[in-house]
């Protein structure tokens, strides 16, 4: 994997990293008992479903900085068909393969300015019968300074 541009996606590699045991992946349960405070507020946490990705876990920190909470939605539903199996698509290989994700991106602020970001997904385990889970988490690099 790449280097990381951000200590805090390093930071919350390394503690998904930290629960995997005999290269099984961590359980969302555990991830979320264990998860650093200061990260998790930026964290979210999707079911990958045949119709597209459902918000199952959407922070504080993600809500005030998306001034929504998307909780119980699917994300990216703003998005033309195309995108939205094609995000779902990649998160579906996340979890299949199993592998994580890292990018790299611009978004465009609800002030409409363009913001760099970096950011980390990762597949989670879960119970018989639910849905696989990814973890996602970002860092706005323009507030930190980074780019």
């Amino acid at each position: 994997m790449a280097p990381f541009q951000t200590e805090s996606c390093r930071t919350f590699f390394d503690h998904w990293h930290s629960l995997r045991q005999d290269g099984r992946l961590p359980h969302t349960k555990d991830f979320l008992d264990r998860a650093p405070s200061d990260l998790i507020p930026f964290a979210f946490i999707h079911e990958v479903e045949s119709s597209g990705l459902l918000v199952r876990f959407m922070r504080t920190g993600l809500v005030q900085r998306w001034r929504h909470d998307l909780t119980g939605h699917y994300f990216g539903e703003h998005l033309d068909s195309d995108a939205r199996e094609k995000l779902r698509g990649t998160m579906e290989y996340c979890v299949r393969t199993p592998c994580g994700m890292r990018q790299l991106g611009r978004i465009e602020s609800s002030a409409g300015r363009a913001l760099s970001f970096e950011a980390i997904v990762l597949p989670l385990a879960v119970d018989d019968g639910r849905s696989p889970r990814v973890t996602a988490f970002s860092q706005i690099l323009d507030l930190i300074g980074a780019r």
